[in-house]
């Protein structure tokens, strides 16, 4: 398929995605009326190639690009990723889509990042990894038992609510996984 073909599309499908994720977030994201904590969306990086460090690939830069439509386009305080290429991308392309900065953490100390996350307890994004994902959504108390990420599984999001403060006692909460877009 040509360019002339591929993008309109992939416009129109985050198009639709943004209308099914405002509905499913009551129609202004996290930070509408009446919601009670602001949230935190945990996602794996988008597509990447492969190498010690690789970038995305076309399909990956698609997904990263339709990311934050496909969210609901919420109110962004921070977006966080690890420091590979394939990370910094696809957070790159959330939080410019977002108006705000890529903060950078270390996939190897989760709790320092749930500390941080309920310390600034406002609306962001956590770009992780496969091996990362579920274990940071464990850290901000969903329910044990998620399936493991496979591989080749770019879709799977957790979004959590911020519930209390960084004094307070982290109460399980069940993440609510939410499709992601499929930029084939």
């Amino acid at each position: 398929m040509s360019m002339r073909i591929v993008l309109p599309l992939l416009l129109l499908l985050a198009r639709v995605l943004y209308g099914v994720a405002r509905a499913g977030t009551g129609g202004d994201g996290p930070t509408a009326a009446g919601d009670a904590a602001p949230r935190v969306w945990l996602l794996r990086h988008a597509e990447a190639g492969s190498s010690d460090d690789p970038v995305l690939t076309p399909a990956g830069t698609a997904r990263a690009d339709a990311w934050h439509a496909a969210l609901g386009s919420p109110v962004l305080g921070r977006v966080y990723a690890t420091d590979t290429r394939r990370s910094r991308a696809t957070a790159g392309a959330i939080a410019a889509d977002a108006g705000v900065a890529v903060d950078i953490y270390d996939p190897a100390r989760p709790e320092a990042l749930v500390r941080l996350l309920r310390e600034r307890a406002e609306p962001a994004v956590v770009v992780a990894h496969s091996n990362t994902l579920n274990e940071l959504a464990l850290a901000m108390g969903a329910d044990p038992g998620m399936a493991p990420i496979a591989h080749d599984e770019h879709d799977r999001v957790h979004a959590m609510p911020l519930a209390g403060s960084a004094t307070a006692k982290p109460q399980p909460v069940p993440a609510t996984s939410t499709a992601a877009p499929d930029p084939r």
